[in-house]
């Protein structure tokens, strides 16, 4: 159980240096484009960790860009609906991402994997 946090905690941990790094270098970009590369991040940091994991990243990204795209120099303010959407989208797809690797067990495999064993 320790190993599961600890690799849960790791993968937040750069995930959030990520997205934090991506609001930062999107100031003065349109903010809907920063928070698509946000999603991108946050969906590719979430793929293979706990659902849990991938909303927490979500709900950080949202926190850096409101912070620092929609708002400036760090005002963390909600003004309404697309703050909501913002949050909704970016806490979606965390958890949407840890959602789909839950999905394949490691032992399924695709015919692909299948033929590659055979042939060794």
């Amino acid at each position: 159980m320790a190993r599961r946090f600890e690799s849960s905690a790791w993968r937040l941990a750069a995930g959030s240096a990520c997205v934090f790094t991506l609001a930062i270098v999107g100031i003065g970009l349109p903010w809907p484009l920063t928070v698509a590369a946000l999603a991108v991040a946050v969906a590719a940091w979430s793929c293979a960790g706990p659902v849990a994991t991938g909303a927490l990243l979500g709900a950080i990204a949202w926190a850096c860009a409101t912070g620092f795209d929609v708002n400036t120099f760090g005002d963390l303010s909600v003004h309404g609906p697309a703050d909501l959407l913002r949050a909704a989208v970016l806490v979606s797809a965390g958890a949407i991402s840890a959602l789909v690797r839950l999905r394949r067990r490691p032992t399924e495999f695709t015919e692909l994997e299948v033929n590659s064993v055979e042939h060794h």
